[in-house]
């Protein structure tokens, strides 16, 4: 029955955003007293997903800063909310405002005179980094998630002009390690056409989205697709859909090399070295209390 359950939820949640937050919290809160499988691993990323889309819904000027500092959104953070954050501390929960004083400000603009939706738009955005690094994580590791590929799809989406370096070098050591994992190639794909990699693909994109600012991201990211790429040439019968894909794949690496000149020589995957294990915040399941 859990599975039937699971699979069902599954067919809801996909591609199905337009619902309260505190629905989404709800569901997620039972979803944790439920058994842990691939199954789980995928509906929980897409109630998670569909939670961070709905706090964009209906947002007004008292409530922008709560949705912002939302507990399941990651803990750190690159959007920043000062000056306006100081002023408007009063106004929401205690440990909300202790979360948020706690965000870094890199590369946004200051609040001068009320909420911004890209703001928080940007914060969402960011936090679904952090989600998709964490769903490759358990494709590489296992236990491998249910319906893969449809449930990356669903939550595709274009990166924010910021993104904490600690997402960023998550989602590379994420990606990375597909490339070791027995049913790796299976997703990679996927992952090379996420809207996330737009920025590097389409020259029309400004440099304000280039938001891969993490030297070892980088390095880390080219070496990976190199090696898919490599893997992809190899093959003695190319149909239009890998040639498309080899296409996007050389896109992006040469857009790494001619956007970040300082970009090192690629090394191999087996010389890329583990970064330090850091709490970036959030994830999957949720932890009651």
């Amino acid at each position: 029955m859990e599975d039937q359950l699971l699979t069902a939820l599954w067919c809801v949640a996909a591609g199905f955003f337009d619902i309260d937050w505190s629905v989404y919290s709800s569901v997620l809160e039972a979803l944790a007293n439920l058994g842990f499988s691939g199954l789980s691993i995928s509906v929980n990323l897409l109630i998670k997903a569909g939670l961070y889309q709905s706090l964009k819904l209906d947002v007004t000027h008292e409530s922008w800063l709560a949705r912002f500092s939302h507990p399941l959104l990651p803990t750190v953070t690159a959007v920043s909310v000062s000056p306006y954050l100081t002023r408007q501390k009063a106004k929401i929960h205690k440990s909300a405002c202790d979360r948020a004083t706690h965000y870094s400000s890199q590369n946004m603009d200051s609040m001068q005179t009320g909420p911004k939706p890209e703001v928080l738009h940007n914060r969402i955005a960011e936090g679904k980094v952090d989600l998709v690094a964490q769903y490759l994580e358990f494709c590489a590791l296992g236990p491998f998630p249910y319906k893969a590929v449809e449930t990356l799809q669903e939550i595709s989406f274009n990166a924010p002009p910021s993104v904490h370096e600690v997402h960023q070098n998550r989602l590379a050591q994420a990606i990375n390690k597909l490339i070791e994992s027995p049913r790796g190639e299976e997703v990679l794909s996927t992952v090379v056409n996420l809207g996330l990699f737009e920025a590097y693909r389409e020259l029309m994109w400004g440099a304000c989205l280039l938001w891969l600012t993490s030297h070892h991201a980088r390095i880390t990211i080219k070496a990976t697709l190199s090696a898919y790429a490599d893997t992809l040439s190899k093959d003695s019968i190319i149909d239009s859909e890998s040639a498309s894909l080899l296409l996007r794949l050389h896109q992006i690496i040469e857009r790494l090399d001619s956007l970040h000149p300082n970009i090192e020589p690629a090394p191999s995957t087996a010389d890329i070295e583990e970064i330090e294990d850091e709490d970036p915040g959030g994830s999957l399941h949720v932890d009651e209390g």
